[in-house]
């Protein structure tokens, strides 16, 4: 999923610097506000109580409310990686094979969920931690 996400951003980037012939906002700026982390513990307690009982439709919506949020709270988190990266001065070399290490992880079952879980929890967890003003 995430592996789609960034082939999406770099062709959606693209697509739009060439037609439009202006820069577009990276990543490494993307931001969620404050309150957008009442959607996403809404809707993952709805996912959890669907678990136990179905909720019908109700619990379709729970999970696609809930997918959306993990991917944009996902942006954040890969945002965060990329300003820590030129923070520390990171070698090209270094950010290439970190970020083929997390592609790779992707397919080890057990492991993805380090990936799955944790960058997005990276990005939630900016509310805390203002990792970018450091």
């Amino acid at each position: 999923m995430f592996l789609f996400l960034i082939f999406n951003w770099r062709g959606g980037t693209y697509i739009v610097e060439k037609l439009n012939r202006r820069k577009v906002d990276r990543v490494i700026n993307f931001f969620m506000p404050e309150k957008m982390i009442w959607p996403l513990l809404v809707s993952w307690a709805g996912i959890f109580i669907d678990r136990f009982l179905d909720l019908g439709l109700l619990g379709y919506a729970f999970w696609n409310v809930g997918s959306i949020f993990l991917v944009l709270y996902a942006l954040q988190g890969i945002g965060i990686l990329k300003y820590l990266f030129n923070r520390y001065n990171f070698s090209r070399l270094t950010r290439v094979f970190i970020g083929l290490a997390l592609v790779i992880m992707l397919f080890w079952p057990g492991v993805n969920l380090l990936v799955i879980v944790g960058i997005p929890a990276l990005g939630v967890s900016e509310l805390w931690i203002k990792y970018r003003k450091l």
